[in-house]
């Protein structure tokens, strides 16, 4: 059966060399940017307990042409909606893309559609399902494309970048997901032996996810550790077939991370709220949080992987390209760093004074963003 896979906008290669190597099945990505995967549910559980980087896993109930919103209407009535939401279950609608050339908006076509679902449940079963937008039992996820809809269910219970470990957020934080995909993309992950790096360095940290997503990493623990199980009880074993794969991804974590984390943030206020997250996620014995600038700080060998304050965070641009400038600076003579990663604004790649070895471009609601790599070389000037 083929599944969707939906992630970060950008993070849809990453993505998708990450489900290859937990399913070793190559997906497909698609125009709208969902990636697709022919796949058993076996690589499905895989996916929900073991992806750092995917958002939603969507089971597909029905693919058809519908150009006007009666079509619309008659081809999702069609689902057996009854088989699948149970008495007493809940359900929220989500839209996506546009429906081009249609007699309906995404909002008429939104409403259409839980017209078909309430309908078709209340006339088999007597009752109607209601609608939950804060926790509902099952999320359905619409998607118009060129005049073809596509809906699908969600097979998460919540999205898969919610880790469950930060309880209490700071100024504009990262998103898990991105955090990881930033980790994977420095080749951290991918290194072992003597071509590990000794230590690893935030000097922005935050809420230190990038250093707890890390540490997550490095330590072989599954992301979906202290996520909720979902239950999907028109899939036959679910439940216990979910919690089988998460108990052997959890037999194989490490005890303790391979190299140094080293998280730290000029304000102190964030810095407790942190470790406590550290702590929440398990792996707070495997990091080093300090408050300290960036400027006192003493990198030695290692890598750098930042989200630096800038534009919307700092309210000043100003002021994060002076950042940019000084850490630059930092990290090029004062510094034993080999390799620094960084997010920050598109266009302001260069203003460290390094030129990037390589750019990927993310796009965060308003914002659009480039993950700049910097290869560095000891005794070396750039």
């Amino acid at each position: 059966m083929k599944y969707l896979i939906t992630t970060s906008p950008g993070l849809e290669q990453e993505n998708a060399k990450e489900i290859q190597e937990l399913t070793q099945k190559t997906p497909l990505l698609k125009e709208s940017g969902v990636l697709e995967l022919d796949a058993e549910m076996a690589d499905i559980y895989r996916i929900l307990c073991g992806s750092f980087i995917s958002s939603r896993v969507l089971m597909p109930l029905a693919e058809f042409y519908a150009w006007e919103k009666e079509v619309l209407y008659t081809e999702v009535k069609k689902i057996p909606w009854e088989t699948i939401i149970a008495d007493g279950e809940t359900f929220v609608c989500d839209v996506h893309g546009r429906p081009d050339d249609c007699d309906y908006s995404a909002a008429q076509g939104l409403l259409k559609l839980k017209d078909a679902l309430v309908d078709r449940i209340r006339e088999k079963r007597g009752s109607r399902p209601d609608v939950d937008k804060e926790n509902p039992t099952h999320q359905i996820e619409v998607f118009f494309w060129k005049g073809k809809t596509q809906v699908s269910i969600d097979l998460c219970g919540e999205p898969l970048h919610r880790r469950n470990y930060r309880k209490a957020h700071g100024a504009a934080p990262l998103r898990e997901s991105r955090a990881a995909a930033m980790i994977r993309m420095s080749g951290l992950i991918s290194q072992s032996g003597d071509k590990m790096p000794t230590s690893l360095y935030d000097p922005f940290c935050g809420m230190g996810t990038l250093c707890i997503e890390a540490a997550l990493m490095l330590r072989k623990i599954p992301p979906a550790n202290k996520r909720y199980i979902p239950k999907k009880g028109f899939i036959k074993n679910f439940h216990s077939d979910y919690l089988a794969v998460l108990t052997e991804l959890r037999a194989g974590a490490l005890d303790r991370a391979p190299i140094q984390l080293i998280a730290s943030d000029i304000d102190s206020s964030i810095i407790p709220r942190a470790k406590k997250a550290a702590d929440m996620a398990g792996v707070g014995t495997d990091i080093q949080f300090a408050v300290t600038s960036f400027e006192n700080q003493v990198f030695k060998s290692g890598y750098l992987i930042s989200n630096p304050p800038y534009g919307e965070r700092l309210e000043d641009e100003f002021e994060a390209k002076e950042i940019l400038k000084k850490l630059g600076r930092k990290i090029k003579f004062e510094s034993e760093i080999e390799k620094m990663v960084l997010l920050i604004p598109k266009g302001m790649e260069q203003v460290t004074g390094l030129k990037p070895s390589s750019k990927t471009a993310w796009k965060a609601g308003p914002l659009e963003l480039v993950v700049a790599t910097y290869d560095l070389w000891k005794g070396k000037r750039q």
